[in-house]
């Protein structure tokens, strides 16, 4: 008994672990595309949570799309030059972690924000300088008790045209380790990635195979979330923009671990050189962005034709879905570049909002996905579907009461597992 015991926990242990050796899984978002549809939130849940999170003097965030994720009994949130910690029982405010300033103990901004669950730690952008076309950014990680507790440099940026070398994008690889993305912006660059210590100093690189014609598609003002780095437990994930594949970090290398099948779909990798204002062509091709993942679940937002899906791969069943809707749909299209408004999965086991509407979402080590839901669309939920109201649960029904200047209201949930 002893023995079984001890060979079931391994068994556990090794499943939250990953397997670079394991075969790479195709994501076949050209047919879930084809196939989208409404899909019901009981196709990933078990259960879902609401938390209205205090409203008050000191922590006012309106119904602006804000960065949230689940740490043990903590939710976080960030963004807009600002950080805060609520609790996850009762979404009580606890804390304001630093705050946007100059001073020894303030941050630059929040852009580019790094979660670390397990040591509990924030880093954001600590300050900038910028001399002979070079710039160099400090990142300082901060406890969630708010204190200031490491600090340490990224690799010096260049800005002239004959050598750009740009990083935005790091993940930490160890306590004294990271890994940073260079951005593709003359389209020849070098390395793929780089890694690096607490002062900067290059100590190894990926190189970088994908080019365009820096030519024909001369550098502009892009935006900065090309590379994306994501945990699953120890595993450290990356995918590039206007590429096919997601990887595994393995030591120094990267190691293919899915394949996004996009057959005509696939966007040209030249789009990395275009200026974002100029990327009209890009609507008629697939952008993937906001990847994260569970045990079992592969998770990202698909941008396509002026709408944003939430897309998932499910990893127990080979299959990939794209969600869809047949109600509102002109809610969600948006007219420009950007939009602040994702299809998600329809509310079948509370009868209440879709969920996943926001592209702000964070999947954590406990299989849970977070996100919001604002008080503007709280009231224009009932407003649309005064016949479902009294179908709801009482804490729910409150919710229609909400002030419209409330902060927003955390949804946490729970993910069927692989097992």
């Amino acid at each position: 008994m002893k023995y079984s015991v001890i060979l079931l926990v391994l068994l556990l242990v090794s499943c939250e672990r990953e397997n670079n050796s394991a075969e790479i899984e195709n994501i076949d978002l050209y047919t879930a595309y084809q196939e989208r549809k409404p899909v019901p939130i009981s196709t990933i849940a078990e259960k879902i949570s609401y938390i209205p999170l205090e409203t008050n003097e000191y922590c006012l965030m309106g119904n602006l799309r804000h960065n949230v994720a689940k740490v043990d009994s903590f939710i976080v949130y960030w963004g807009y030059q600002q950080i805060y910690l609520f609790s996850a029982r009762n979404g009580k405010f606890v804390r304001e972690i630093s705050g946007a300033g100059r001073g020894p103990k303030e941050y630059h901004s929040v852009d580019l924000v790094t979660l670390r669950e397990r040591e509990r730690l924030l880093t954001v952008n600590r300050s900038k300088i910028t001399k002979d076309s070079r710039s160099y950014t400090v990142k300082a990680a901060f406890s969630f008790d708010g204190d200031m507790v490491k600090t340490y440099r990224l690799p010096a940026s260049s800005f002239s045209n004959e050598n750009m070398f740009r990083i935005l994008m790091t993940w930490p690889v160890g306590n004294q380790e990271y890994i940073g993305y260079v951005n593709n912006d003359m389209g020849d660059t070098q390395y793929k990635a780089v890694f690096f210590n607490n002062k900067g100093e290059i100590t190894s690189y990926i190189k970088n195979f994908n080019k365009y014609d820096k030519e024909k598609y001369p550098r502009g003002p892009r935006n900065s979330m090309k590379g994306w780095f994501y945990n699953l437990q120890d595993t450290v994930r990356f995918f590039e923009q206007y590429t096919d594949t997601i990887y595994s970090l393995d030591g120094k290398s990267l190691v293919p671990r899915f394949h996004v099948v996009m057959k005509d779909l696939a966007p040209p990798y030249y789009l990395q050189g275009k200026p974002d204002a100029y990327k009209k062509e890009e609507l008629d091709y697939f952008r993937i962005r906001y990847l994260y993942e569970s045990n079992r679940f592969v998770f990202f937002i698909t941008k396509i034709n002026r709408f944003d899906h939430q897309t998932l791969y499910d990893k127990k069943l080979n299959k990939t879905i794209m969600c869809d809707t047949d109600e509102d749909r002109e809610y969600y299209k948006y007219p420009a570049h950007y939009s602040e408004r994702t299809i998600g999965y329809i509310n079948d086991l509370d009868g209440f909002l879709p969920i996943g509407t926001s592209s702000t979402y964070y999947v954590n080590a406990n299989n849970e996905l977070i996100t919001t839901i604002t008080p503007i669309e709280i009231h224009r939920w009932f407003k649309q579907n005064p016949d479902k109201k009294m179908k709801l649960r009482e804490d729910l029904r409150k919710l229609e009461n909400i002030p419209l200047e409330a902060n927003p209201v955390v949804i946490i949930v729970k993910l069927k597992s692989l097992l």
